[in-house]
């Protein structure tokens, strides 16, 4: 009996070990591997590293926090101590730790308190935490202290999509070609935390004006897509394309848009690769005021703050009256602060500028 009892220990060890080789192989820093899906995010990994020392190679793994799973608690125990116990196998090892604090919590989380610790937990083990935008260093303040976020936190700066999608055009039939309206598009998954009623509810505002809306991405559920659906209807002015939109229709969509809407959860969100995206395609925005566009000239766009839900509506209508009349007095006008902003990207957040600080880390953690 004890002789079956060790066995079991030792395949209990090994599946652990194991499985944590594993998850080290799969999040190796480089070469990478792409991640694209409308620009909602961005992994480290896809930068092209030039990085010209060799003591870390294979020595280092890189984490994004990610939603804590909607599992039963009988699973969703065993999967936080296999996961945890990974960061101290990496750890014992002496393998460096690179987090990538993405977002103040993981987007539409059942479990916002147990993905907080998560964050800080992460945080705390991490030898460095690379953050996408310059008001990270103060959001991260609810997880770490001044002193660790001097000592750990490094500014990357998201990355634009440059080279990322074909430049060609192609035929999307749903697309008006209204030329005397305004073109205001949404594109990405819809979801219940990019507030795409909001976007609707405004569309009905301005459905007598020379405005008309595109929402484009597959919805989160069927469910979703039907309520979705209705609003639109409501409003009368929008174009609801509600399936997965494929990288060569990416440059069209954008083409048609005069700006882009992106009314995002404060809550959540911190960094926003769907504003990147839309800046790489030389459009200027309405939108929540996160920490990616902070990092841009204010005057080239119109973003807006609120402090509740309630607000949000209001805030996010006088940021969008303010893109209609700026439209109405001259058409080119939004057009040229869309490509002031790329101009802008271009000098600060090109890919091969953003690798160069990630090669930085590099260093730091070789020495």
């Amino acid at each position: 009996m004890k002789t079956l009892r060790k066995l079991f220990y030792v395949a209990c060890t090994m599946f652990f070990l194991a499985s944590c080789e594993e998850t080290y192989n799969d999040k190796l820093f480089w070469p990478g591997e792409l991640s694209q899906e409308y620009g909602s995010y961005i992994k480290p990994s896809t930068l092209d590293l030039t990085y010209s020392g060799e003591k870390l190679i294979g020595k280092t793994v890189n984490f994004q926090t990610e939603a804590v799973p909607d599992y039963p608690l009988p699973k969703l125990l065993p999967y936080l101590v296999r996961n945890i116990a990974r960061i101290y196998y990496f750890k014992a090892n002496h393998i460096k730790i690179i987090h990538t604090f993405h977002n103040m919590l993981p987007h539409d989380t059942k479990h916002p308190v147990l993905s907080s610790y998560i964050i800080k937990f992460m945080c705390n083990h991490a030898d460095r935490v690379a953050v996408l935008c310059d008001y990270s260093k103060t959001a991260l303040k609810l997880y770490m202290t001044d002193e660790d976020i001097a000592q750990k936190v490094r500014v990357v700066y998201h990355p634009t999509y440059d080279g990322i999608y074909p430049t060609q055009e192609v035929n999307i039939p749903e697309l008006s070609n209204d030329s005397n309206k305004m073109h205001v598009l949404f594109v990405g998954n819809i979801r219940p935390y990019k507030n795409i009623e909001m976007i609707l509810k405004i569309a009905e505002d301005y459905k007598e004006k020379d405005v008309e809306f595109t929402i484009a991405g597959k919805p989160i559920s069927e469910e979703y897509a039907t309520q979705i659906r209705k609003l639109g209807v409501k409003a009368g002015n929008v174009n609801l394309i509600s399936r997965f939109i494929k990288d060569e229709e990416m440059t069209s969509l954008y083409q048609w848009a005069d700006i882009v809407f992106l009314p995002l959860s404060e809550k959540s969100s911190l960094n926003s690769g769907s504003a990147m995206l839309s800046i790489t395609f030389k459009k200027t925005l309405v939108a929540t005021l996160v920490g990616t566009l902070m990092d841009f000239p204010q005057d080239s766009m119109f973003t807006y703050r609120y402090d509740n839900e309630e607000e949000h509506y209001q805030a996010a209508s006088v940021a969008f009256e303010r893109a209609f009349q700026t439209w109405q007095s001259n058409h080119s006008n939004l057009r040229d602060m869309g490509e002031q902003l790329y101009l802008y990207a271009q000098k600060k957040f090109s890919l091969p500028e953003v690798a160069k600080r990630y090669g930085l880390i590099y260093s730091e953690l070789e020495n």
